[in-house]
């Protein structure tokens, strides 16, 4: 079979809008979107929730929605995947659990759970760690100690210090096990920026040697910082609550955050044999875990392991012998290496990848996507590569940018563009998929309090099929035909190779549905 030369357009921040003045779509002089529908196989995806690996109640997102593009599989966050095992009681039955609790009781040990303290859960969620509370007191677990890094940055300032007392209340009366150990701010204890001798050593030797300031009276401590103007809990100097609570031999070590960048640092000191940025003191036989994978050149034992994503669709172009070419700018170059390939940095054969300047103003966002739909017009007139993969990310810019008379002035150019650019797929014999990772411009005021709404929603993002060929203005109707796992069979499908590659994949072709 011949091989198509197709073009995956991914329209960042694109989806469904409403008949409401939230929509700017509604003003735009040209909108090609609606004619679109017309003209050519249609309709709409998930692209938020569970369908892209979120919780339920979240939008989607770039991360996300890329991964599910990517590797046509519904990869759950570490958040969700926790969230679902605890739910379904899976927990007591986890091996690494039973090794704790082995561990545990062989060696006379404690456990310490080291985790930071936000009010929203975007690192840690105080839920997972009652459920493990939970569990454990079950199995009669009694020392257990935590270490937890007081961390404001998604959260009002000096929230932490309330969240405290709380906890304590909510462990007494539901007559849960552990003490507090330690509190240290995660300017120390989750340093991302490779200062581990002034930074990291601090929270590491807080752990282990016990050294910080010592408290005897947690609550005087809480209203002394809570009243001082000038304290911030990020920057918090280590504070040792219990000295019994340090670290010692045959413990029990639990690296308790799903989020795995910031504490890498704190990680990497505990369990790096080759370690050399500041001296360790001593500690035998230390069961260390981790809450889920946080090294790719480290051994560590998580205790929810990353699932293996068996392909990715780069992989699966280059594997069928297609030459392929990626086209961003700088803001998405994670997104259409790294996310889409499955949280995986691998390069392929006869892949070439372009990354334009970021666009990070009003001024170059126009000029950046003009240069990519140059480059994109000479590739496809060039036919020197079978699939192209380009993401623009104006449509997203403007949507956070909340003004609704440039989303309007985007929407126009765009569609001016696109129209110029279909024409050129057509006449060179092109097929051309439109999609979106999720949604955003289409809603652009918060109609509940008649404000500027700049995030992410849970609108499904469009799928357009064009091509000369399949050119039919016929009614067609506006369905929800699946999610962004559908995206890639369908390419596979175009290209005649879905069958050897379908188990890869929970998603559908949309074909028997589309054409």
């Amino acid at each position: 079979m011949k091989k198509p030369y197709l073009c995956l357009l991914i329209i960042d921040g694109l989806g469904k809008g409403e008949n409401n003045i939230s929509n700017p779509f509604r003003l735009a002089k040209k909108n090609i979107f609606e004619e679109l529908k017309k003209k050519y196989p249609f309709c709409y995806l998930q692209a938020s929730g569970f369908s892209v690996g979120l919780p339920v109640t979240e939008p989607g997102n770039c991360e996300q929605g890329h991964l599910t593009l990517g590797t046509g599989i519904i990869n759950f966050t570490p958040k969700v995947r926790i969230d679902l095992a605890i739910e379904k009681g899976e927990i007591k039955n986890n091996q690494i659990i039973k090794k704790i609790i082995e561990f545990y009781f062989n060696y006379n040990s404690r456990i310490h759970f080291l985790l930071t303290l936000n009010q929203s859960p975007v690192e840690a969620d105080l839920n997972h760690l009652f459920a493990f509370l939970e569990d454990f007191k079950a199995y009669q677990l009694k020392e257990i100690f935590f270490h937890f890094f007081l961390d404001s940055t998604y959260s009002p300032p000096k929230s932490s210090l309330n969240l405290i007392p709380n906890f304590l209340k909510e462990l007494k009366e539901r007559k849960l096990p552990g003490k507090i150990a330690t509190l240290i701010g995660r300017f120390y204890a989750l340093d991302a920026s490779q200062n581990y001798y002034l930074r990291t050593q601090r929270a590491f030797l807080a752990l282990v040697q016990g050294i910080g300031t010592k408290i005897n009276n947690l609550e005087e401590f809480l209203q002394e910082k809570t009243k001082d103007p000038n304290f911030k809990e990020d920057m918090l100097e280590p504070v040792i609550l219990e000295e019994k609570g340090i670290i010692r031999d045959n413990d029990i070590v639990i690296f308790f955050n799903f989020e795995n960048q910031k504490i890498k640092q704190l990680a990497r000191a505990f369990l790096d044999p080759n370690f050399q940025e500041f001296p360790r003191p001593s500690k035998e036989n230390l069961l260390i875990l981790t809450l889920v994978d946080y090294f790719e050149d480290l051994p560590q034992l998580a205790i929810f392991p990353q699932e293996k994503i068996r392909s990715n669709l780069s992989r699966i172009i280059s594997e069928i012998g297609l030459r392929q070419f990626k086209i961003t700018d700088e803001t998405r170059k994670k997104h259409i290496t790294y996310y889409l390939n499955g949280l995986i940095d691998e390069e392929h054969l006869n892949e070439i990848i372009k990354i334009l300047p970021a666009i990070d103003s009003e001024e170059n966002a126009f000029t950046i996507t003009d240069e990519i739909f140059n480059y994109l017009k000479l590739i496809i007139r060039d036919k020197s590569f079978h699939f192209i993969l380009a993401n623009l990310s104006l449509f997203d810019f403007f949507g956070h940018l909340g003004d609704f008379n440039k989303a309007v002035k985007a929407i126009d150019y765009l569609s001016e563009k696109l129209s110029e650019f279909i024409e050129l797929i057509k006449k060179e014999n092109w097929l051309l998929i439109i999609t979106s990772d999720h949604g955003n411009i289409e809603k652009m005021i918060d109609l509940s309090k008649g404000t500027k709404d700049t995030s992410h929603n849970f609108s499904p993002v469009p799928f357009y099929l064009i091509s000369k060929e399949w050119e039919k203005e016929i009614p067609r109707r506006e369905e929800i035909l699946g999610d962004l796992t559908f995206v890639l069979p369908t390419i596979l499908d175009l290209y005649g190779v879905l069958d050897k590659y379908q188990n890869f994949f929970q998603g559908k072709s949309l074909l028997p549905w589309l054409i």
